[in-house]
């Protein structure tokens, strides 16, 4: 018998290019997809493509704006061409979406009250995004930028761009900052290695530039109790810079049978190990 099979990326692949539809819960026991009506199109992940809307929870920014973009996306990125925007930054070093902050905006939830939290406090999440940097000068409207109005920044012209990738666990009520909170900067973090011990953490790129994709991304796992949801966010903290953001995913690792399951039906005792290292 094969050790080494991951059942979880077997079916992600299976699933290329196609889309599930089972609405609401997981196959992984404890968690709940909430961004969209349909939450596994192309992966079993959260914050999946949506072509026709501005993505939740990206919709508006802090001191900048928040608008559609139809542009070829990054290589091997998903179905990134039909889920993008872009950030332009108004002229602070504090541009940031807002749709992190309450129970709206949930983009998974943790449901200890129904499986218990040893399922979820051991599951790694991986949170990404695509991020590129475009010239200045383009015509836009309030929602969206001009087709045709606008190129990538190849020339370096302006410059490298700040952007940071969020990740909070939040209480019942959507609060990122309840009793006990804590936060932390990631660096280099792996699904083997992910980043532990705090309620939120957010990953800080500061070379982002218009000659390529960038793909900003970590993996980090909590488990703190208080914890019920997951609410992300995205920056563009560089003044008057825009950039687009392409295909968030926001991915389960680190997940056995028995918890896809739930545990029903299966024990530990059992002569079948279900290893806890299926990607």
């Amino acid at each position: 018998m094969p050790t080494n099979v991951s059942f979880l990326s077997a079916s992600r692949a299976g699933r290329k290019g196609g889309s599930m539809t089972n609405d609401g819960y997981s196959k992984v026991g404890g968690t709940l997809a909430t961004a969209l009506a349909k939450p596994y199109n192309y992966f079993e992940g959260w914050m999946p493509p949506n072509a026709y809307t501005t993505p939740v929870p990206f919709q508006s920014a802090n001191n900048g704006n928040v608008k559609r973009i139809v542009v070829s996306g990054p290589e091997d990125a998903g179905d990134a061409s039909s889920y993008q925007f872009v950030i332009e930054n108004a002229g602070s070093n504090d541009c940031h979406t807002n749709q992190y902050y309450n129970s709206n905006y949930i983009v998974a939830e943790n449901k200890y009250n129904d499986h218990g939290g040893t399922y979820l406090a051991d599951v790694v999440w991986e949170v990404s995004v695509y991020a590129r940097v475009i010239d200045s000068g383009y015509s836009s409207t309030a929602t969206s930028i001009s087709s045709g109005t606008w190129q990538y920044d190849t020339d370096g012209s302006e410059g490298n761009v700040r952007c940071e990738l969020y990740l909070f666990g939040v209480n019942s009520s959507g609060t990122p900052f309840f009793s006990g909170y804590s936060g932390a900067r990631v660096y280099s973090t792996s699904r083997q290695s992910p980043a532990t011990g705090r309620t939120y953490y957010y990953y800080r790129d500061t070379t982002i530039n218009g000659n390529e994709w960038h793909l900003i991304r970590m993996y980090v796992r909590f488990g703190n109790t208080n914890i019920r949801n997951l609410t992300t966010r995205i920056d563009c903290d560089t003044s008057g810079k825009t950039v687009i953001f392409a295909n968030p995913r926001l991915v389960p690792h680190n997940i056995s049978l028995e918890k896809v399951m739930g545990g029903t039906g299966i024990s530990n005792n059992d002569n079948f190990k279900f290893s806890d290292n299926l990607a």
